[in-house]
């Protein structure tokens, strides 16, 4: 199975379920492309599935699938400069705080 060339999303939005089953085909994930037909899901309702929702794919593959929508979702997000890093915030030095009044006697 090879991850090098994960899908953009936008890309995987036009996918008809055929191009979506055959993708499923390419990674080996047995099954799953049977399932896609079936179901006639195509990849925009794929990226809009939730994890229960993920839960009609073959349980051998769920965890697989999951990763799938998520790094085709993370590889978006890297092309354009987004990350999920916590914010930073400028360190505030001691003799600095943020309430300035005198104690309340």
């Amino acid at each position: 199975m090879s991850w090098n060339n994960v899908p953009s999303k936008a890309e995987v939005l036009g996918w008809s379920p055929q191009s979506l089953a055959d993708y499923m085909r390419t990674l080996k994930l047995s099954g799953c492309d049977k399932l896609v037909m079936k179901d006639s899901i195509s990849g925009a309702q794929f990226m809009e599935m939730t994890t229960c929702n993920l839960q009609v794919f073959p349980s051998l593959y769920i965890p697989l699938v999951t990763k799938i929508q998520s790094d085709i979702n993370k590889g978006d997000q890297k092309a354009f400069g987004l990350t999920s890093k916590a914010p930073q915030y400028p360190k505030q030095s001691k003799g600095h705080l943020c309430s300035t009044r005198p104690p309340i006697s």
